[in-house]
Parts: structure tokens; sequence; C-alpha cells
């Protein structure tokens, strides 16, 4: 099953500018809040809008089967590529690119069956 889905960052701005860390607590694991505190704001906003995007994409392909973004969790491997968790375990069968441009976060993902 293919999931996708493309955010507009500025929309996440506003979002983290408005609520701030309630915002991030509802869309990021602890593991991700670590990564993303790591960063200046810009990257964390285009951070944060990615990670929306890659959870809404993997939602998607499991058949919108999850019912919170804190089930999902976007790590990264050796070489970068994205480790995707669900409910602590790793989902071997599920590829995930996430990309972003200056005004856009996109992800898609791919359920092998």
């Amino acid at each position: 099953m293919l999931g996708c889905d493309l955010v507009e960052i500025d929309r996440v701005r506003k979002l983290y500018e408005k609520f701030g860390e309630k915002v991030v607590k509802k869309i990021l694991t602890d593991n991700e809040i670590k990564l993303f505190n790591q960063f200046n704001k810009n990257r964390k906003i285009e951070f944060l809008a990615g990670r929306f995007a890659a959870k809404e994409s993997v939602i998607k392909s499991l058949n919108k089967q999850i019912v919170s973004f804190r089930d999902i969790e976007i790590l990264r491997s050796d070489t970068g590529k994205p480790v995707v968790k669900v409910r602590d375990k790793v989902l071997d069968n599920l590829e995930l690119s996430i990309s972003h441009t200056k005004n856009y976060a996109m992800a898609i993902s791919l359920l092998k069956e």
C-alpha cells in the first residue's frame, strides 16, 4: 500500500508559533524530540513538518490503523535512511522517503506485502 503526504512548512511554522511545545508533543515521540531540540529554529520547523508528512504517509500506507502520531517513531539508520517504528516495533517492510523544499515537506511510503 502506498502513502503520500505534502505539508506547507509555513502552516507548521504558524502552529508552532501559536502552540509551541504542545504541537511538538502531539507529533513527535520523546526520541524525536531529542533530535528536534538539537536544531536551530528554522530547521526545527522543517523537521517537524517533515515528520508530520511522514507520519501521515505511514498512516495511509497502513490503511489508517494508527490513531496517534506518537505511535509512530521515525529515526535514522547509520546511513541516514529513515527507520519507522510503530508502537516500538520496527517495520522492515515499510520504505519511507522524506523531502523538503523552501515551502513544502513531502513524504512517500510504501508498505511491501
